[in-house]
């Protein structure tokens, strides 16, 4: 997945191979840790980590001139009987609009690996940022957590 793409205004964004993720590790893991913050719990920080080194997961960072990291994206592919999309996991870091491009890169990737398009289980907030890229609204997702069972 060694890709990479300059969007201008010492910016660009790059997918990272399974076998560099402790390389930039430090670096994105308060980025993850603050998008699975919002999450319930499906993911840890060491979950993810575990998924990148092992090839099921995808580790997309965008970074400034000096090479430090501002933002990444965990991807992961998702295949259903009939169609195959590309997860979003996590998105996090300052700088939004790095993605406004370099998404077009990730795309680019998951139209070459035969996805039929891109989905993402995501709070409002970043809903609404995802319709800038093209994204629609197809269903709400809701849930119910329980609580332990007393088995006493």
């Amino acid at each position: 997945m060694s890709i990479e793409v300059e969007l201008g205004q010492n910016c660009s964004v790059c997918g990272i191979n399974n076998s560099d993720v402790d390389d930039v590790w430090n670096d994105v893991v308060p980025l993850i840790e603050r998008a699975l913050a919002r999450s319930r719990g499906e993911f840890t920080v060491d979950d993810v980590r575990y998924c990148l080194t092992e090839r099921l997961m995808q580790l997309w960072v965008a970074h400034n001139a000096e090479h430090k990291i501002e933002a990444c994206l965990v991807t992961q592919l998702a295949h259903y009987p009939r169609r195959k999309f590309l997860r979003i996991i996590a998105l996090g870091g300052k700088h939004s609009s790095h993605w406004d491009r370099g998404i077009e890169l990730v795309f680019m990737w998951a139209r070459s690996l035969g996805c039929d398009g891109v989905e993402s289980f995501s709070r409002p907030g970043i809903a609404r940022l995802y319709k800038k890229f093209g994204f629609r609204s197809y269903y709400s997702v809701v849930g119910l957590d329980f609580q332990p069972l007393d088995v006493h």
